[in-house]
């Protein structure tokens, strides 16, 4: 005897199915959703990956270019004259800004989807961080040190003015005295004599205090310390080239810890910058991220 499903029993049986159907078919749009959500998320974390070795290479170039061309012009300038005016080239921070930038979260996943370790997710936040603040001190401290040093080399200039007509009112004075034969008054006037027209190119500047320290300032002392009477006018020479030669010795101690702060400075940014260009070559596969136009390593060295 054969069994026949009843017409109610025939709608619940294909509701079954038409239900059963209906959960297997959510469960693969599920899976398949999964699948392609994983993928892009994959593709998102790649993608990521290229932008962040880019930055470390745009930074790579950045502290070639800031260190080789402005830390190291401004210190062989200041070598070859320490009582000049700081200058260097600055470069605009836009790729560490970039790097700065980026989301701590969003950077751990890509690394973490890289197979890099927490340890140099935490090694990449610590020395972009210690690149920023030695690139962003570095511009302050420059700026400090120029105004410092404008600012002293302007009271020389002005100091020098006032030694210069000091000398001449004493000169003055002698020969109205009837004192223009005496041995101080004619070795002041060879002093004066002597600058003047030793290097006229050298005593025009008034800029070369080196000159005028050597040909002018320390002999005019000299001889006015050497004087047993001394009028208040000597007193008052004398002290002016004392302030003079202070703020010289001044302007050669400023540079000379301006100099030992640029290359303490571009040595720790060397080390931070290699430790970045590891990260990035671990992050791309092995292979080194920073290249030049033929295509051989940037050369990131000390001199």
């Amino acid at each position: 005897m054969v069994y026949c499903f009843t017409t109610g029993e025939c709608i619940s049986l294909c509701g079954a199915i038409a239900s059963f159907l209906a959960i297997v078919v959510a469960l693969v749009i599920a899976f398949w959703q999964r699948r392609q959500d994983n993928r892009k998320k994959e593709e998102e974390y790649q993608d990521i990956g290229e932008v962040i070795c880019e930055l470390i290479r745009q930074l790579a170039y950045l502290v070639d270019t800031q260190v080789c061309q402005g830390y190291e012009g401004c210190i062989d300038k200041l070598m070859e004259d320490p009582l000049s005016q700081p200058e260097m080239k600055i470069v605009p921070l836009v790729s560490i800004n970039k790097l700065n930038k980026l989301s701590p979260e969003l950077v751990y996943k890509t690394f973490k989807y890289n197979g890099l370790k927490g340890i140099t997710f935490n090694n990449f936040i610590l020395h972009v961080d210690s690149i920023s603040s030695s690139l962003e001190l570095n511009v302050e401290n420059y700026r400090l040190s120029e105004s410092r040093i404008v600012e002293l080399k302007n009271k020389y200039k002005e100091q020098f003015r006032t030694l210069k007509l000091l000398v001449n009112q004493s000169i003055q004075k002698m020969e109205r005295d009837g004192n223009f034969d005496t041995p101080l008054y004619n070795r002041i006037k060879a002093i004066l004599s002597e600058y003047l027209t030793k290097d006229v190119n050298r005593a025009n500047n008034l800029d070369d205090f080196a000159y005028s320290m050597q040909y002018f300032v320390e002999r005019i002392k000299n001889e006015f310390l050497g004087k047993n009477e001394k009028e208040l006018i000597d007193v008052q020479i004398i002290n002016s080239a004392s302030i003079l030669q202070e703020i010289y010795s001044t302007i050669e101690l400023s540079n000379t810890e301006y100099i030992k702060y640029l290359y303490a400075d571009k040595e720790q940014i060397w080390k931070d910058m290699k430790i970045l260009l590891d990260i990035g070559k671990e992050l791309n596969g092995g292979k080194d991220i920073v290249k030049r136009d033929n295509k051989e390593e940037i050369k990131l060295k000390q001199k």
